[in-house]
């Protein structure tokens, strides 16, 4: 189930966000969602809004969280707590209170919620925010909510690495008490994403994203088109790597094939420094397929079963899940089939390539495929020294603009440079055949606008992204898939 949540001002801002969030909910043909009602993120807390959790009671859980536990209640606690009392005695279907709270002020509210008819019962919530690092261990924090003996109890933590989650779900091992479990940041996705597997009763989501509440929580739109709650407990499908992945397309436009195609699974980020660490928690969420970035390919290609294409590279960038991790590298893909067509005609006939890192190696591998010569021009000689095994020559990094010859040469750039930033000298021609940017950090790229500017034929990195994700997405998850269509479901 999804609790729909936000930072509304007024009552009358929340009644028309229970509304629309209601009809998209139905729209998708998934379950009513719950709503939380933040009484500490009101102008006014008054009659309107204790009407509003007694017309809606069935389906609101209702907080006034103070400013210690990241709320917006900026009062008196004995202010706060009568506020949370008068909600109270409209009976709604959930009341949160801070774990922090003494037992006898938990039965209070317990003595004011009951009532013999047990169906219009209010249930406690005991809930816990950190938003930075706590001397107290969760499985401590656990146990002392549940000593307030709620009906549920709420842990939300702050968390910088996915391979942490595993560790916060066992928090709750042996407590019989029901719960919901919120890393929060960008690497406690999983938790929300597929709240189920770690237990949770239900998950929020943001009316909006301007609405957020919490780090990390995505707004409900992007919910359902995750496919929630159902994806909730589908196999999973994912990006793995650093912070920057949160920007990557995939995350949209995999999520879209996957609804296109009726597949439950969802898409989601996994943001971690070790996929060694995080691999054991992945496999107990059933993960099938996993697209891997830097700085995780190499230990993807030590964790796995390499195919030839990836031993070739010798770095991994695609994973699935079998009887065992096989893995494959289709960035290969995304340099040559672009290129291939310049190829065929006879337009290109050499490539030049900046970069000595990953993508080189990736783009080495696809113009040698294609029956390239290949310049690969590199910081690190030493570094390099493989890439000339393989069978490119080797060049300085100061040598690129000096090149004289650039006719039917492919210039393609390799490395991470984009927007301001641009491999290529400022004071040297840009004479080549065809000038292929696939740095995909950025919406715009100098050397690009310089290209176009000389009249030069351009790849953008969107064209090689969706080559390598056709690819990807056939061996990921056997779904064939033109990177046309890709193209069309980001636009």
């Amino acid at each position: 189930m999804l609790c729909v949540t936000g930072s509304e001002r007024t009552t009358s801002a929340w009644l028309k966000r229970v509304e629309l969030a209601d009809a998209k909910v139905r729209a998708h043909g998934q379950a009513a969602p719950l709503h939380e009602f933040r009484l500490d993120a009101l102008d006014a807390i008054d009659t309107e809004a204790f009407d509003a959790i007694e017309n809606h009671r069935a389906r609101v859980v209702v907080c006034c969280r103070p400013t210690r536990q990241g709320g917006g209640h900026r009062g008196s606690e004995p202010a706060r707590l009568e506020a949370l009392m008068l909600a109270a005695q409209r009976r709604p279907a959930w009341l949160d209170l801070e774990g922090d709270l003494d037992l006898e002020v938990f039965d209070a509210f317990r003595r004011v919620s009951s009532r013999t008819d047990s169906s219009n019962a209010t249930n406690l919530i005991a809930s816990w925010h950190d938003f930075h690092p706590s001397p107290l261990p969760p499985s401590e924090r656990v146990l002392d909510l549940a000593a307030r003996r709620p009906a549920l109890i709420k842990l939300a933590v702050a968390v910088d690495d996915a391979r942490e989650l595993a560790a916060l779900a066992r928090a709750f091992d042996g407590v019989g008490v029901p719960h919901v479990l919120v890393a929060m940041g960008a690497a406690g996705y999983l938790t929300r994403s597929h709240y189920r597997a770690f237990g949770s009763a239900f998950t929020y989501v943001s009316a909006s994203h301007a609405l957020a509440t919490a780090p990390g929580q995505f707004d409900l739109d992007h919910a359902l088109a995750m496919g929630l709650p159902a994806s909730a407990e589908a196999p999973v499908f994912g990006l793995v790597g650093g912070p920057q992945i949160l920007h990557s397309p995939g995350l949209r436009i995999h999520n879209r094939v996957f609804r296109s195609r009726g597949i439950a699974s969802s898409y989601v980020p996994i943001v971690t420094r070790s996929l060694r660490d995080t691999l054991p928690l992945l496999e107990q969420l059933d993960a099938r397929g996993l697209s891997v970035t830097m700085p995780l390919k190499l230990e993807a290609l030590e964790l796995s079963t390499p195919d030839a294409c990836a031993a070739d590279v010798g770095a991994a960038n695609s994973l699935r899940r079998r009887n065992r991790w096989e893995s494959t590298n289709t960035d290969v893909a995304g340099f040559r089939n672009p290129l291939r067509p310049w190829v065929e005609s006879g337009r290109v006939r050499r490539a030049r390539v900046l970069g000595s890192g990953g993508a080189a190696r990736a783009a080495l591998v696809a113009c040698r495929e294609l029956g390239l010569d290949v310049e690969v021009f590199a910081r690190s000689l030493t570094k390099a020294a493989a890439l000339e095994t393989a069978g490119a020559t080797l060049k300085p990094w100061e040598m690129r603009g000096r090149e004289s010859t650039f006719e039917k040469t492919a210039l393609i750039n390799a490395t991470p440079l984009t927007g301001e930033e641009s491999p290529w000298p400022g004071d040297a021609a840009l004479a080549a055949a065809l000038v292929f940017d696939t740095a995909l950090g950025s919406p715009w790229s100098r050397l690009l606008e310089r290209a176009r500017n000389e009249g030069l034929p351009t790849i953008e990195p969107r064209a090689m992204w969706c080559a390598q994700a056709a690819t990807q997405l056939a061996f990921l998850a056997g779904i064939e898939v033109t990177p046309e269509e890709l193209e069309g479901l980001d636009e």
